[in-house]
Formats: structure tokens, sequence, C-alpha cells
């Protein structure tokens, strides 16, 4: 291949064999480059260890998805996207379904802590693999590397390695020892198999993304929702960039917030879960999930051009409530639902923004040397000192469907910036905030600054914000 092959990796822990592929990568053993880390697990320590080795890293949250299926048509389109000629398994612990393994077929290699086909199958991961080793007697174990397929730990051999067992192992020591055989085995098959792949026509998406109506066409938007401790985006479309980002706080024990943002820079917004709802995390998800989809469905390329925007996402706002309504009622256990909303749809041919919001999560936009607040709080005397807003009059999905939304349309300009944020910036004090918009920090900085901004007033609260710079 004239150019150098694209890797993408999927992995759910530490990734242990990654270090000896990526060291392999890096000496220029394996003509390559790893491109995208996926995790379905925001701890997982891989994520850290690709970050090291600047590395795009991604978490993607298969509880947010209505099926296996879905979920891996967006694991496809994520490498695909992103042009990957292979992908790679280090410890990734959920079985892949057919549109992943059509989209890719013969390029998605796994290392199996056994020698297959002896102790594969499904449960057969992990610990599990080397208790069984364990209780059956064996004199030797090892690890293997295949292609996978639609059968579990099936898919052709491309190398073994054998280890030797005494009569004293344990299920740790096994593991031990053939961790270090995977280590050398894994970037050894990497080597043999990887120039044997033809390129790829990334021009033409796989029929097996297509066919589940994730994929999206080529050109259309492919969008983001996040909820992790911290989570970053960036994105730039000609002239336009935007950041984004989602973090724990120090005092909260999980993120009720969730973040879209779409990398064609359409659909951007913030929503926060209501802490007084027993189902608030779940809400803003679940309001996200439904934009997202939405979108994909509705956002195509052929659309857009008669598309009323305005009218588009008022109307999808309230569909969004609906259905997180209908999920409350139709649920077994009684369940409080509410969420916070400010979401923004932009028509860049009209240099138009679109921007609904529910609660009091906010918009703001910095023009000429002036910040504007660009939205109301649908709640009475918010206390920021406190974070305290006197009861809120209406969130999405909240008390018996009481749900309040503005909808208000603006004129974008060259040098504008945009703010969307949840109410735990705010602790951080709107003059403050102005203040960092004086200062004319390049986007990240400013994402990043008034971050600190929110932490060094006790971030108390999940703290979320998305940027955008128009050019």
């Amino acid at each position: 291949m004239s150019t150098k092959l694209k890797i993408g990796i999927l992995a759910s822990g530490a990734g242990s064999n990654l270090p000896s592929i990526l060291q392999a990568i890096q000496s220029g053993q394996i003509e390559a480059e790893a491109t995208l880390l996926i995790s379905n697990r925001a701890n997982a320590g891989a994520l850290a260890l690709a970050q090291r080795f600047g590395i795009e890293t991604l978490i993607l949250k298969p509880d947010l998805f209505n099926s296996k299926e879905e979920f891996d048509v967006r694991l496809a389109s994520e490498f695909w996207n992103r042009k990957v000629d292979l992908i790679l398994l280090c410890g990734y612990t959920r079985i892949l379904s057919l549109p992943i393994i059509k989209a890719y077929p013969k390029r998605i290699l796994n290392i199996h802590p056994s020698l297959l086909p002896a102790f594969g199958g499904k449960g057969m991961y992990g610990i599990n693999v080397h208790n069984a080793v364990l209780q059956r007697g064996v004199k030797v174990s090892g690890c293997t590397v295949h292609l996978v397929d639609e059968n579990v730990d099936e898919g052709p051999i491309l190398g073994q390695a054998i280890v030797e067992l005494s009569d004293f192992e344990t299920a740790e020591t096994i593991k031990n020892k053939v961790q270090q055989a995977e280590e050398k085995l894994y970037p050894q098959a990497l080597i043999k198999y990887a120039p044997t792949l033809p390129a790829l026509n990334f021009a033409e998406i796989p029929y097996s993304i297509k066919e589940s109506g994730s994929g999206g066409k080529s050109g259309t938007a492919q969008p983001d929702f996040f909820d992790d401790e911290r989570k970053e985006y960036f994105y730039t479309k000609g002239n336009c960039t935007a950041y984004a980002l989602c973090d724990l706080g120090l005092k909260r024990k999980e993120n009720a917030d969730t973040v879209i943002l779409t990398s064609d820079l359409k659909i951007m917004g913030v929503a926060d879960g209501v802490g007084s709802a027993k189902e608030g995390k779940q809400t803003s998800r679940m309001a996200m999930s439904f934009l997202e989809k939405k979108w994909l469905n509705e956002g195509s390329i052929a659309k857009l051009k008669s598309l009323d925007h305005g009218s588009w996402l008022r109307k999808t706002v309230i569909e969004t409530n609906q259905q997180i309504l209908n999920w409350a009622r139709q649920s077994i256990n009684k369940v409080d639902v509410g969420s916070t909303l400010v979401v923004g749809i932009l028509d860049d041919e009209n240099h138009e923004m679109y921007i609904s919001n529910t609660g009091d999560s906010r918009a703001y936009l910095w023009r000429s040397g002036t910040m504007y607040r660009l939205t109301r709080d649908h709640s009475e005397n918010f206390d920021p000192e406190s974070g305290e807003g006197g009861g809120l009059l209406f969130y999405m999905g909240g008390g018996q469907g009481s749900f309040g939304l503005d909808l208000f349309q603006l004129r974008l300009y060259p040098k504008d910036r945009l703010l969307f944020c949840s109410d735990g910036l705010l602790y951080a004090t709107e003059d403050l905030i102005a203040n960092r918009f004086q200062e004319n920090m390049a986007i990240k900085e400013f994402g990043k600054q008034l971050l600190e901004d929110a932490y060094n007033a006790g971030a108390p609260d999940n703290t979320s914000i998305v940027i955008l710079d128009y050019a």
C-alpha cells in the first residue's frame, strides 16, 4: 500500500496488548498509524494510554442505543468516517454483531487468551478462560490471534503462542504468562497480515451500515452525544470551529449532563438532568439520543435545502419531550423525569442559528466586545451562589408534563462566538464569563479556562459547555 494503514482499536479495559502494538508502529515495524480508540466504558484504562500516544479517543455507551446492531452500526460508522482500514480488539468484552463484521470483513483482529479452538466461545474471556484452563488441568495454554467473524472465537487463525504450565499455577499466574505471550504475538501477527490487505474504497458506504439507517450517506452528519466524567470534542468545518466539554465536577458522584455536538456543526447543545428527579440522568440521555436519531433520519444533505430549521427544531424538541413522558408513564415502577435543555440548529447557508431552551441551561453570544444572554431561565429566584432555583417551573418531562419552550432566531456574523452551558458553569458568575470572552482566547483554551473557573468556585455541579466560533 502506498499510504500508511489506518488502524482502529476497540477496548473495554486496560488494553494490556496496546503498548507493544503502538511501540511496533512507532518503531516502523508496522507500516501503519493508530487513528481512533473507542471504548464502551468511561473508566477504561486504554483511553488514557491511547491519549498518551496521541490517538483520538471516543466513548460510546451501549445502553444509549436500541439494540446491539444499532450500536455496532455506530462503531462501524465512526471507523469508516476516519478511513480506518483495520480494527483491533484489545480486551474488548462485547461480542460484535453483523453490521460491523460485514462492513469490515477479514479486517477485524482479536487476540484470545487460549489456544483456540480450546476454551473459546461465549463467556470465555479474561480470567474466566484461565480458571477453565486451571480446572481442566492441562499442561499448556497460550494465546491466539484470529480474524473475527459471526461465530464467536471461530474466525481464521493468524497466529498462536504456547505457554507451558507448571503444577503450581493459579488463574492469576496463568494470566500473567499468557499476557507476556500476547505482547509478542499480537504485533507479530499484525506485521505479517497488514501488508496483505488491499486498499478500501471509502467513497462507498458499506451496505451493512446504510441498511440500518444510522451510518448515513456520504456527507451526512455524524453526531455525537456524550456524558462522561471528562470528555472533550473539537470539530472544524470551513472557517467555523466548535468545542465541547462535559465534566463531572468535584462533588457529584455521577454526571447527569449530556452534550450533543455534530461533526458538521449543525446541532449543538446541553441537557442537564434535574437533580430532584429520580431519573434526571436518564432524561438528559434520552433527550440527546432522540435528537441524534431525528437528525440522522431527517438531516441529510438533500433535505437540508428545503428544511425549515426553526420549525424542525421546535417540532423535534416537543417530540423529544413526549417520548420521555411516554417512557416514564409506561415504566413498571413510578419514575420521576426531568431535564433542562438548550439546543441550537445552525442554518449556515442563511447565517442563522435557531436556539430552543427549557429550564435554566443557557446560551450566550459574544459580539463586538459585548456578551449577550440569549435565553431566559424557566425558574424562579435562581441563585448562582447556592445553585438553587426556587423550584423549576418548566423542564423537559417534569411535573405532570409541564413543559416550557422558548425558540430564538439569531442572525450570525463573522467573529461571533456562541456559548451553550449547563447551570454548573454559573458558579463562575456571568461577570467572570464575560471577562473570559473579553480575553479573546483560542476556542479550546477558552473552554478549559471556563471549566477551571467553575472548579475555582468549588465545582459543586456537573459542568458542560459547547462553544461555536462562527467565521
